[in-house]
């Protein structure tokens, strides 16, 4: 392995089973001696408006035992927990402050100065950690179990911290993944998302983290679907890990709304797995992908319905107290579902679908496309596999065209869920092709989804407001009642438009030529 290569698997844990990691069986029968108990104090440097955070860039001073060491990390792969980063650490003698001409590599040194452009370096946050470290091996893999509790500060601002990090040293990232799900039996374990550093970035500007959208991959056009597959799953598994912590606080519905798009991206990339490479895993995994998108699309319904369809009418009738009425009742159900949810975020069945999810994701890398079990599908160009699908997917969706545009709703969710897996796989694949044709393919397909979720949100909001009123009391039925026949009223009338706008999108949309097929 690069010595200047660190990977790393975090974990959250609760504090009151971290004691009783280490005694674990797995972890007791690879033990390489005694666990170390040290103390680290660990300042991070940066200039005052973060100039290297900006650019993916850690600098920290670290003591510990007496001695002190100077850290650069950079870059930062990450999906399921998994931290793939450079790391070029040196012992600096003394209590010295950074120096940026001991970075050994010359490249990052220029790099860090040129981040830095002059600007001054400071210290910005801190950490206060009691770490027990313990060296492990079997006959896979040779890592390092660092057990962290304690926190971070920046200035009056703290943090607690308790995860438990696994460090790679020998051997396959998978077999961390295989670890931390024998562990996942006996405590429950998250995978992380952010690192210290994030942590403590966080607290010294105080911004809270936004929604994440996607961060697709630009793919290899020579490359083999495997190529195209792991960098696609990580840019999933990365959406889903950067908005679980907004989904869980349930303050921006933001974050509710872009874990969802990350559970449908993967759901969307699994089937498209399954094709070229069928896997038992990933078929046990559907149910559990199932469970956690439902319950993310119960508070995302309800969130819609209050934001599009209620408050606006609230805010007009003001003088009316059967909206508010109906406002808090669909409040009071969304907080239900949010507490649903947020149990669900911190439940093993999470922890282990995401653990399981980075396994396959770490496996897949790591398969021998050329070994004595060969897997021609997985080896074969992405661009072929890529035309295959899509083809057939364009194929599946303008076959339920006809019975949407003048059939029942039931239609019309059957061609958006279609066009949905269509939209997925496009922008999966879209680098493979010229730029222009898929822009405006996809243009096109957007826009038409778009009307076919108004659509789809109008049939949810009405199923929500039958719901709201069985759970009123009595007394208020009638005057709830009005006010939900007052929305209705509003939405046919949306509806009807929609319906018009939506057959002129089709025939757009119909005349576009897919953007995988040669001119």
């Amino acid at each position: 392995m690069d010595p200047n290569r660190e990977i790393e698997l975090k974990l959250s844990i609760a504090p009151g089973d971290a004691p009783r990691v280490l005694d674990h069986p797995i972890l007791r029968a690879a033990a390489i001696g005694e666990a170390e108990l040290q103390h680290l104090h660990t300042v991070y440097y940066d200039s005052r408006d973060l100039a290297l955070a900006e650019q993916g860039i850690s600098l920290r001073l670290r003591r510990a035992g007496g001695r002190q060491w100077q850290t650069v990390k950079l870059g930062d792969e990450r999906a399921a927990g998994l931290f793939a980063r450079a790391e070029l650490e040196i012992e600096l003698p003394g209590e010295q402050r950074p120096d940026l001409m001991a970075i050994p590599d010359e490249a990052v040194r220029e790099r860090v100065v040129e981040a830095l452009a002059g600007r001054a370096l400071e210290p910005i946050f801190e950490t206060e950690m009691e770490r027990t470290c313990q060296r492990l091996a079997d006959e896979t893999c040779e890592w390092t179990l660092a057990l962290d509790r304690g926190e971070v500060r920046a200035g009056f601002a703290c943090e607690p911290i308790c995860e438990v990090e696994l460090e790679l040293h020998r051997g396959p990232p998978s077999h961390l993944f295989e670890i931390a799900l024998q562990l996942s039996d006996a405590f429950a374990l998250w995978p992380g998302t952010r690192s210290k550093a994030d942590r403590g970035a966080a607290l010294r500007t105080g911004v809270r983290p936004t929604a994440a959208r996607a961060r697709l991959p630009e793919l290899s056009q020579a490359g083999t679907l495997r190529d195209a597959i792991v960098p696609i799953a990580r840019s999933c598994l990365a959406q889903i890990g950067d908005n679980a912590d907004l989904a869980f606080e349930g303050v921006d519905p933001e974050g509710v709304h872009q874990m969802r798009v990350g559970l449908r991206r993967i759901r969307a990339l699994v089937a498209l797995s399954r094709r070229a490479h069928p896997s038992a895993r990933l078929g046990r995994l559907r149910s559990s992908l199932r469970w956690l998108a439902g319950l993310l699309g119960q508070v995302r319904d309800l969130d819609v319905l209050l934001e599009q369809r209620i408050d606006p009418l609230v805010e007009s009738r003001k003088a009316d107290p059967a909206f508010q009425g109906l406002r808090e009742d669909a409040v009071a159900m969304r907080e239900e579902r949010r507490l649903a949810l947020r149990e669900a975020l911190r439940s093993r069945r999470h922890a282990h679908l995401m653990l399981e999810l980075g396994h396959w994701v770490a496996s897949l890398e790591e398969l021998d496309l050329a070994g004595p079990e060969p897997v021609p599908n997985l080896a074969r160009r992405a661009d072929g596999f890529a035309e295959s699908a899509l083809s057939d997917l364009d194929r599946k969706a303008r076959k339920r065209a006809g019975p949407a545009l003048s059939g029942p709703p039931e239609a019309r969710h059957e061609l958006r869920i279609a066009l949905k897996k269509l939209r997925y796989a496009s922008e999966f694949f879209r680098s493979l092709y010229g730029p222009k044709d898929s822009k405006r393919y996809l243009r096109r397909l957007s826009r038409l989804q778009d009307l076919l979720g108004i659509q789809n949100d109008i049939e949810t909001a009405s199923g929500l407001l039958k719901e709201l009123l069985e759970r009123c009391p009595p007394e208020q039925a009638i005057d709830l009642a009005r006010a939900a026949g007052f929305i209705e009223g509003y939405a046919v009338r949306e509806q009807e438009r929609s319906m018009l706008e939506l057959v002129e999108r089709w025939n757009r949309f119909d005349a576009t030529r897919p953007f995988w097929v040669p001119k």
